[in-house]
C-alpha cells in the first residue's frame, strides 16, 4: 500500500518524544483485515504511513477492527480514528502517506520537521 514503518520504529520515535498526529484504519475490500496508518511529528514529511511488518516484509494487516483500534490506542494516541473502506474516494486527500519520496520513518535517522 505504500511506504510505511514498523511498530519497532513507532516505538522509537514515542521514546524520543515523538507524538502520533493523526490516525486512521483502512478496511481492505476483500474483507481480510484493516490497515493502520499514522501521522507522527518525527519524520520529514507530514503524511500518513502505513504500519508494516517486521522488517518491512509488507503492510502489517489486523484481523478484527478491535485489534487495529487497540494498536492505536495502545500508544497514547486519543484523538478521532477514522475508517476508510479500500478504494473511498475519500483517501485521495491522504495521498502523501503512499509516495513520501523525502520522509524518513527512522526515528534514529530523521529529523524532527522543523
Amino acid at each position: 500500500m505504500g511506504e510505511g514503518f514498523a511498530e519497532a520504529d513507532l516505538r522509537k520515535g514515542l521514546k524520543k518524544g515523538g507524538h502520533i498526529l493523526g490516525a486512521f484504519i483502512v478496511e481492505r475490500l476483500d474483507k481480510s483485515g484493516f490497515l493502520v496508518c499514522l501521522r507522527v511529528d518525527w519524520t520529514r514529511g507530514r503524511g500518513y504511513w502505513v504500519i508494516r511488518r517486521w522488517r518491512n516484509r509488507g503492510d502489517r494487516l489486523y484481523k478484527s477492527l478491535d485489534r487495529a483500534f487497540g494498536f492505536i490506542r495502545r500508544f497514547g494516541f486519543t484523538g478521532r480514528i477514522t475508517i476508510y473502506p479500500e478504494g473511498d474516494k475519500e483517501l485521495a486527500q491522504f495521498a502523501s502517506f503512499v509516495d513520501e519520496p523525502d520522509a524518513d520513518p527512522d526515528p534514529v535517522r530523521g529529523s524532527a520537521p522543523g
